[in-house]
């Protein structure tokens, strides 16, 4: 077998870079560049015409959901919302309005769609922020819930240093060409 690097491959070398890869996709989950799956798009259901909407209906989050504040210590706010009994995947909202007191009015995008017609939809917000409002357009005959389902409190402890740290232990130790 060739000889791909110089001197030995620390064993925690592989470590790092597990961890270095967990901390960017939290990080993108945070920031707010979570991937945005839209089950009525791929399911090559287009959008309603004209004539359709008027078989939609507007349900509102639940009423006593409305005025929930985050917690003040995170850095950052998750905020999961569902709706449950959906008839199909491809009956499930594209997406959802919610309001908040500090972010404003954000669209937030179908996240997934789970077995049992339940849809998620996921928001970031900074720390102590309330919900004031939250929307979505269903089809008429739907009779489920639109909830809340739960927030999560964000917080980082990694300084700069630690990342400069990591970011060295991570790097690929020189390779000769002629060895391989």
């Amino acid at each position: 077998m060739p000889k791909l690097f110089r001197g030995k491959r620390p064993p925690h070398s592989i470590v790092g870079i597990q961890f270095l890869i967990a901390l960017l996709l939290t990080l993108g989950v945070v920031l707010g560049n979570l991937p945005t799956f839209s089950v009525a798009a791929s399911s090559g259901k287009s959008e309603p015409s004209n004539s359709e909407t008027s078989t939609l209906q507007t349900i509102p989050v639940k009423q006593s959901q409305i005025g929930t504040t985050g917690c003040q210590s995170a850095d950052t706010m998750l905020w999961h919302f569902i709706i449950n009994q959906i008839d199909t995947p491809s009956d499930a909202p594209g997406s959802i309005t919610v309001t908040f007191q500090q972010a404003g009015t954000k669209t937030v995008n179908l996240y997934t769609v789970t077995n049992g017609g339940t849809a998620h939809y996921i928001v970031q917000t900074g720390p102590g922020d309330t919900l004031l409002n939250a929307t979505a357009q269903i089809y008429k005959d739907w009779s489920g819930q639109f909830n809340l389902s739960h927030t999560t409190c964000v917080k980082f402890s990694y300084k700069i240093a630690d990342l400069q740290r990591l970011e060295r232990a991570v790097q690929p130790e020189p390779y000769d060409l002629r060895e391989i």
